[in-house]
């Protein structure tokens, strides 16, 4: 895949001044503005997609879920989530969780949800690799047990979840960069259903052996893997080194598309990094699905820990690089239009999104806008993304 450059300065400059904006700023304001900016460029000839007749094929962006006849914990998370939050309590040996071992196995831990209407024992241990690594507090993984998974009428083979957590300590840094995250993967589920489904969840960790205080902190639940390859009726494929022609050409490049658009280059397709490959049950070779995930050093979250790939050359996260493929101008026409057609949409996202404080908010509709200024201009979109 080649990687095509595009000098970010003239966009990050506007960014920026558009970044420096009163910060007291009142919701009715932010509104305002993304209103303004939308109808302006409702008004603007969209010059990369023209009219089109044509658009991509609904399987890049859409599947059928009415066949499934499963229920799974996820399921049950999400069922019982109130305002779009799962609270629930965590009760585990958190010095020995926080002790961050490299070599820990799972622990025993208790799940009970707020209302106390169901209660799970399951097993938790540190996961990941960077993070795990910087992290005051380590991201989870969650293995809940089978047998009772089955037992109260869920899926057992859908077992394990990954929990994003605060990783800093610092209340709010930890809370704006899970915040963040969470709604870029909700921006990606806006663009494609083949994508992981994600719960927003407010955790209160307890120490078994109240040797700690309690501390509650933001997270979010990521569908387990297995579940997310059934719902898009395939399953995960561990094939490192995929060859272009095995790969479902559309949804690669709405995937680095996307990718492009928050400002992530942490990802890579041949070795897997931060990509699952989805072989659907079609009989085809080339209908292994790409599905992204971790987008904590995209520009959008832009973490304080996050820096820049040293191979790219760049001076910050919110530098963008695109690594997609178009074979063809009406391919990109395609992509391009389906991305402004949900232009809106993913503004609406973030401008609503009020757990996230105004700042961040602005600053992120800044950065989206940047990238749609993009698609608005030929000659910047043709030296992006290398079609004519």
């Amino acid at each position: 895949m080649k990687i095509i450059t595009l000098n970010p300065v003239p966009i990050l400059t506007c960014v920026l001044i558009l970044g420096f904006l009163p910060l007291a700023l009142s919701n009715s304001n932010l509104q305002k503005i993304s209103g303004q900016a939308t109808s302006e460029q409702d008004s603007t000839q969209h010059l990369t997609s023209p009219t089109l007749t044509q658009k991509l094929p609904e399987s890049v962006y859409r599947i059928d879920t009415a066949n499934k006849s499963y229920r799974s914990v996820f399921d049950d998370f999400l069922a019982h989530a109130e305002d779009d939050i799962f609270e629930f309590t965590l009760t585990t040996d958190l010095q020995k969780l926080l002790l961050n071992d490299p070599q820990a196995d799972y622990q025993p831990a208790y799940l009970k949800d707020r209302n106390e209407t169901f209660e799970h024992r399951l097993k938790v241990k540190p996961r990941g690799k960077f993070r795990r690594r910087i992290c005051d507090f380590p991201p989870l993984k969650l293995n809940f047990s089978k047998d009772r998974l089955n037992e109260a009428g869920l899926h057992g083979d859908f077992d394990k979840l990954k929990l994003v957590t605060h990783c800093v300590d610092e209340k709010g840094d930890g809370k704006d960069n899970v915040l963040r995250e969470y709604l870029t993967y909700q921006m990606y589920n806006t663009l494609t259903d083949n994508s992981y489904r994600v719960l927003l969840v407010k955790i209160k960790y307890v120490d078994l052996h109240n040797s700690m205080r309690p501390i509650t902190r933001y997270g979010f639940l990521i569908e387990d893997t297995d579940e997310m390859a059934a719902r898009l009726n395939g399953s995960e494929c561990e094939c490192h080194g995929l060859s272009e022609g095995k790969i479902a050409y559309a949804p690669a490049n709405l995937t680095a598309m996307f990718q492009y658009m928050i400002g992530n280059e942490d990802w890579d397709i041949p070795g897997l990094r931060n990509v699952k490959a989805v072989k659907l049950n079609t009989g085809s070779e080339n209908d292994n699905l790409i599905v992204p995930y971790d987008f904590d050093f995209s520009g959008v979250v832009n973490a304080e820990y996050a820096v820049p790939d040293p191979d790219l050359h760049h001076s910050t996260v919110q530098q963008r690089h695109f690594f997609g493929r178009f074979a063809s101008r009406k391919d990109f026409d395609l992509m391009s239009a389906h991305f402004m057609e949900n232009r809106q949409k993913l503004i609406d996202l973030v401008r609503e999104f009020k757990l996230l404080r105004l700042e961040s908010r602005l600053e992120i509709i800044n950065y989206l806008n940047g990238f749609f200024l993009i698609l608005e201009e030929e000659h910047a979109a043709f030296e992006v993304f290398g079609v004519r």
